[in-house]
């Protein structure tokens, strides 16, 4: 049997994106020109009629059916979908017809917990299925820690710029639906007409702010069902230079505080977020400490590790972690490059150490193994020359470097 295959295209627009301060946004309608790299619309509806008769089909581009293959295999990671991952919303005035705005974090993580009301991904009820943020309302969350299943995660850019096309439509497994997403990280489904929105990305080192203008693309759907995705690419916001290239740990949505103005008028006239999303493959935890890893022996992604040219077993060099090192400084140094050692092998980052790492393994090579009995003190101590690499381990492992800490 063969498949028709379909790629969607960015309905690519006038973007406003910069470093703060912001600026605003043009406000351009469906055959604008983008010239923001990184930032691509995406409509989950044709297009036609006219603003005042439209006759568009909603749920009719292919964009549709890309999101729903990407949720069927489970690409997508949802923010905001748990209370823990809401940092703080605030509520808008009321700017719908059909219903108040959601006042409370239930009816935030209600409406945030999935895709539900993107084209015909519908759930019948478009309260639950959105959180209505109303006219200047916001939210900031992000990937944070959920008691007894995970630990804080970040986002990271996953080296593959965008091309501004999704697709194809169809697809055999799991490995397609996500290269159909176009190598962004980062999706924000909006309900109804596009309202206006502030969009800021951050981490300690990073604070990206979008600007969406209400109707920057404004396809004739008809109802109102002209969904949109915003879909954000880490990898081209770097080579912007907006972006350092290491990651995002908070996402912020606002409401533009503008109510939409202009026919056709449909109930919503403020911002409903459908769903705030990530791919699974793109999140990641950060860097653990000594005393996370020696605590943690589950987390270890191998049973044994190589210190100064020395195999441990995992269960050997837990038992050296829990040692008192204050008066044999080979054991400060192998708490740290075990920490180390574990963070790079879980997908950190390491460019900023590797090279301490060979050289705090040449140390333990020459002045080990660990527990042997260096001492700290004295100007002939092997610990002067030690001491500065077990540092920098040190600030690598508790996130100060660059990779951040698993929170």
């Amino acid at each position: 049997m063969k498949f028709k295959t379909f790629i969607a295209i960015a309905l690519v627009v006038m973007l406003s994106l910069v470093v703060t301060p912001v600026v605003s946004a043009a406000d351009v309608g469906p055959t604008g020109v983008d010239d923001t790299a990184g930032v691509f619309l995406y409509c989950a509806g044709t297009s036609a009629g006219t603003a005042d008769a439209p006759t568009g089909v909603a749920g009719a581009a292919v964009t549709n059916d890309i999101v729903t293959n990407a949720i069927n295999y489970g690409v997508l990671e949802f923010v905001g979908d748990v209370p823990e991952e809401v940092d703080s919303f605030s509520i808008g005035t009321n700017a719908e017809s059909t219903g108040p705005v959601d006042a409370s974090l239930a009816d935030v993580v209600e409406g945030l917990t999935t895709v539900d009301d993107f084209g015909l991904l519908d759930d019948g009820d478009d309260d639950a299925a959105n959180f209505d943020v109303g006219t200047g309302g916001c939210f900031v969350g992000g990937l944070r820690a959920i008691p007894s299943v995970r630990d804080a995660l970040v986002i990271v850019p996953d080296g593959t710029p965008a091309i501004g096309m999704m697709g194809p439509s169809v697809v055999g497994d799991a490995d397609a639906a996500e290269a159909a997403l176009d190598g962004c990280e980062i999706f924000i489904f909006d309900d109804a007409e596009l309202s206006g929105m502030v969009i800021t990305l951050s981490s300690p080192s990073n604070n990206i702010v979008i600007e969406i203008d209400d109707r920057q693309i404004d396809p004739y759907t008809a109802d109102g069902a002209d969904d949109t995705l915003i879909a954000i690419d880490l990898d081209l916001l770097e080579d912007e230079g907006l972006f350092d290239g290491t990651y995002i740990d908070t996402i912020s949505v606002c409401d533009d505080g503008i109510v939409m103005t202009g026919a056709p008028l449909f109930p919503a006239m403020s911002l409903e977020i459908d769903a705030i999303a990530t791919r699974s493959l793109v999140r990641y935890q950060g860097t653990g400490t000594p005393g996370y890893w020696k605590n943690h022996p589950d987390a270890w992604p191998v049973d044994e590790i190589t210190i100064g040219g020395v195999s441990y077993t995992k269960e050997e060099a837990i038992a050296l972690m829990k040692e008192d090192d204050k008066k044999d400084k080979t054991l400060t140094m192998f708490n740290a490059l075990v920490a180390a050692k574990l963070n790079v092998l879980i997908g950190n980052d390491d460019s900023c150490i590797a090279d301490t790492i060979i050289a705090a393994d040449a140390w333990m090579e020459d002045y080990g193994p660990a527990g042997i009995g260096v001492k700290a003190g004295g100007k002939n101590s092997p610990w002067r020359e030690g001491e500065p690499l077990s540092l920098e381990l040190d600030r690598y492992n508790n996130g100060q470097l660059c990779a951040p800490s698993r929170g």
